[in-house]
C-alpha cells in the first residue's frame, strides 16, 4: 500500500517530548539545590536532553529516538540504584520518574521495537534494585522490604500494563487494516478506496491539482470461471492485482473494488501524464495473461466522489462496448 502523501514527520513529537523531559530534568536538579553529587545526574541529563531536543528540531536522524531512550533509561537505572540503598529515608522522588520509560518507548520506536527495549529495561531495572538492596538496603528491616517490594511490584505491573495496551492497539490496527484491504489481493478495498478519494478530493478543493480516477475491469473472467472454475479466477484476479500494483506510481493507489471490477487513484497528475499511466496499466496485465478495459477521469472543480466515478465509470462502459483492452476517456481528459 502507499504512503499516505498528508502523512507527517514524527520529528516534531520527537522534539517536543525531549524538549518536555529537558525542562523536567532541570526543574528537578532546581529543586534539590545541588546538595549532592547525585543531583548533577540531573543536571547533566537536562543538559543532554537539550542538546537531543535541538538535533530532533534540525530533521531526521537516525537512531536518535533510540539514543534518547537509551540515555533516560540509563538516568533511571542509576537512580533506582542510589535511591533503593536509601529506603530507609523514604522514597526519592526521583523514582516517580522511571513510568515515563513506557510511553517514551512507544511514542518513539516501532511497537516490536519498544516492546523488546522495555522488556530489556524491565529486567535491568529489577537486576539494579536488588543488588542495591541487597548491598546497601536494611534486609532485616520489614518496612524497608515492604516498600522495596511495593516499588517493585509497580514497576512490574507498569511493564505488564504497556504490553498489553501495545497489544491492544496492535489488534485494533489489524481489524482497522483488514477492514480496509480486501483479502484475496491484499490490495486497498471499496471502503479506503473511497475515503482516499474523498480526502485527496478535499485537498483538491483547497487549490491543489485535482485527482484522477481509473475504473479498469478484467475481460472475460466470467469466461475463464465457466471454463476452469472460480479458483483460476481467483488466481487471475491475483495475478491482475500485482501487475496493476507493480506499474502504478509510487503514492498512487490500486484497490479492488469487488467482483472483477478494480479502480486507482492517481494523486496530482496533467491529464496527458493519467492517460499515459492507464495505458501502462493495461499493458501491464499481458504477462499474467490478461486483459483489462479502462475508463479515466481526471477531477474537476464541479465534480463531486460520485460524479467523477460515474464519469470514470460510463468511459469504461464504453472500452468494453467498443469490444475491450483499451483506455477510453471522459469530458475533461484530452
Amino acid at each position: 500500500m502507499p504512503k499516505d502523501p498528508g502523512l507527517r514527520s514524527p520529528y516534531p513529537l520527537y522534539t517536543g517530548l525531549l524538549a518536555l523531559a529537558a525542562a523536567a530534568a532541570a526543574a528537578g536538579f532546581w529543586a534539590t539545590g545541588g546538595r549532592a553529587l547525585e543531583d548533577f545526574a540531573l543536571l547533566f541529563l537536562a543538559l543532554w536532553l537539550g542538546v537531543l531536543a535541538y538535533r530532533a528540531a534540525r530533521g531526521p536522524q537516525a537512531g536518535l529516538p533510540l539514543l534518547a531512550l537509551r540515555t533516560l533509561a540509563g538516568f533511571f537505572l542509576f537512580t533506582a540504584y542510589l535511591a533503593i540503598q536509601h529506603l530507609k529515608d523514604g522514597l526519592w522522588p526521583s523514582l516517580l520518574w522511571t513510568p515515563l520509560i513506557y510511553p517514551g518507548a512507544y511514542a518513539t520506536l516501532p511497537p516490536e521495537a519498544a516492546r523488546a527495549f522495555l522488556f530489556r529495561y524491565f529486567l535491568l531495572l529489577v537486576a539494579a534494585s536488588s543488588l542495591a538492596f541487597a548491598v546497601g538496603g536494611d534486609l532485616g528491616d520489614p518496612a524497608s522490604t515492604n516498600t522495596y517490594l511495593q516499588w517493585l511490584a509497580s514497576q512490574a505491573a507498569l511493564w505488564v500494563l504497556s504490553s498489553r495496551i501495545l497489544e491492544t492497539g496492535r489488534r485494533a490496527e489489524r481489524a482497522e487494516r483488514e477492514a480496509r484491504t480486501d483479502p484475496l489481493t491484499g490490495l486497498a478495498n471499496r471502503r479506503a478506496f473511497l475515503e482516499a478519494l474523498a480526502a485527496e478530493q478535499a485537498r483538491a478543493a483547497r487549490g491543489q491539482t485535482q485527482p484522477a480516477v481509473v475504473m479498469i475491469d478484467v475481460d472475460g473472467l466470467k469466461a475463464v470461471n465457466d471454463r476452469s472454475g472460480h479458483a483460476a479466477g481467483d488466481r487471475l484476479l491475483q495475478g491482475v492485482a500485482r501487475a496493476l500494483n507493480r506499474a502504478i506510481r509510487e503514492g498512487d493507489l490500486v484497490a479492488r473494488l469487488g467482483g472483477d471490477e478494480f479502480a486507482a487513484l492517481l494523486y496530482r497528475a496533467e491529464p496527458a501524464e493519467v492517460l499515459a499511466i492507464a495505458e501502462r496499466l493495461r499493458r501491464s496485465v499481458a504477462a499474467v495473461p490478461a486483459r483489462i478495459s479502462l475508463g479515466v477521469a481526471h477531477g474537476q472543480e464541479s465534480d463531486d466522489t460520485q460524479s467523477l466515478l460515474a464519469r470514470a465509470d460510463r468511459a469504461l462502459y464504453r472500452a468494453k462496448g467498443e469490444g475491450g483492452d483499451r483506455v477510453c476517456w471522459s469530458a475533461g481528459v484530452s
